[in-house]
């Protein structure tokens, strides 16, 4: 995730308190929104069956490296 730090910090200007520790839970949850409605578009009927686990699983995962990291 380095470099998603030094895009938003170097690139889009934001400051380091905004990314940590949430920025990496919020880049999961726009990741998991992407692939839900890409998958949407391609699986159309069986969305929600495939695409509810990725959302969770990268939320989660999101969640859990910024918890691990505010601890530090």
């Amino acid at each position: 995730m380095e470099f998603w730090k030094w895009y938003f910090k170097g690139v889009l200007n934001i400051p380091r308190y905004i990314i940590d520790p949430w920025g990496e839970y919020m880049l999961a949850i726009v990741l998991g929104l992407l692939a839900s409605a890409m998958l949407s578009i391609l699986v159309s009927y069986y969305w929600l069956i495939l695409t509810v686990p990725v959302f969770c699983t990268m939320a989660a995962h999101g969640l859990w490296r910024a918890t691990i990291k505010s601890r530090d």
